[in-house]
C-alpha cells in the first residue's frame, strides 16, 4: 500500500498472522477477549501469540520471557491502546465509504466456504454493496472461476516469505491494485 499510494493507514490485521479459522473467530466474537495478559506467549523472534484466538502479532517486548521484561506492563498497555484504536477503526468502516479487504493465503482446505463465511460476517461491519474481499493466492492454488458477490480470487506469482514481508511479487500486486484501485474514498484493509 505504501508503495502504491505513498501512505498507508494501519489496521488491526495488518501486522498479524491470521489464518482463516482465526479470522472467522475474531470477527464472529467482535474482537472480545484480545490481549489478556495470561493469554500472551512468545512465538518466535518478535512474534507473540494470543492464545484466546491463536493469532500471532508483532510486539516490542524485550524478551521472550515476558515476566523478565521490566517494562512489560507499560508495553502491554501501549499495545492494547494501539490495538483498541485499530479495532475501533475496523468497527466504524461502514462510515468510511467503499472498503477493499485483501486476504493473502496459502490455505486451500474448504477455502471457498470459509471465505464466504468471512464475507457474510463482514456485513455486520460494512454493508454488502460497500466492500470487496480480494483473496490473493499463489497462482498454482488459485480458485479460478469461483468469484462470488463481493468476493474475488486473484493470483500472485508468489507470496512474500514470512521473514521478509516486503518481498512480494510486485507485478502481481500491481495487477490487483489496478483492478481494485486505491483512491480517496476507498479504505484498504490487509489480513
Amino acid at each position: 500500500m505504501r508503495r502504491v499510494r505513498g501512505v498507508h493507514k494501519g489496521g488491526f490485521f495488518n501486522w498479524n498472522i491470521t489464518n482463516l479459522d482465526v479470522l472467522i473467530a475474531i470477527l464472529q466474537n467482535d474482537f472480545a477477549g484480545l490481549l489478556q495478559e495470561h493469554n500472551i506467549v512468545h512465538f518466535q523472534s518478535d512474534l507473540f501469540r494470543d492464545l484466546q484466538y491463536r493469532h500471532c502479532f508483532h510486539a516490542d517486548f524485550s524478551t521472550p520471557d515476558l515476566n523478565a521484561d521490566g517494562k512489560f506492563q507499560e508495553k502491554l498497555e501501549n499495545l492494547r491502546s494501539k490495538t483498541y484504536h485499530f479495532i475501533h477503526s475496523f468497527r466504524t468502516l461502514k462510515d468510511s465509504g467503499r472498503t477493499v479487504f485483501f486476504y493473502k493465503t496459502h490455505e486451500t482446505e474448504n477455502l471457498l466456504d470459509r471465505i464466504v463465511t468471512v464475507r457474510d460476517i463482514l456485513t455486520s461491519y460494512v454493508p454488502y454493496g460497500q466492500f470487496d474481499l480480494v483473496v490473493a493466492q499463489p497462482v498454482e492454488q488459485l480458485l479460478k472461476g469461483q468469484d462470488r458477490q463481493n468476493i474475488y480470487f486473484r493470483p500472485l506469482a508468489r507470496l512474500a516469505p514470512g521473514n521478509d514481508a516486503t518481498d512480494g511479487h510486485v507485478r502481481s500486486w500491481d495487477i490487483i491494485f489496478r483492478e481494485f484501485p486505491h483512491r480517496e474514498g476507498i479504505t484498504a484493509a490487509f489480513w
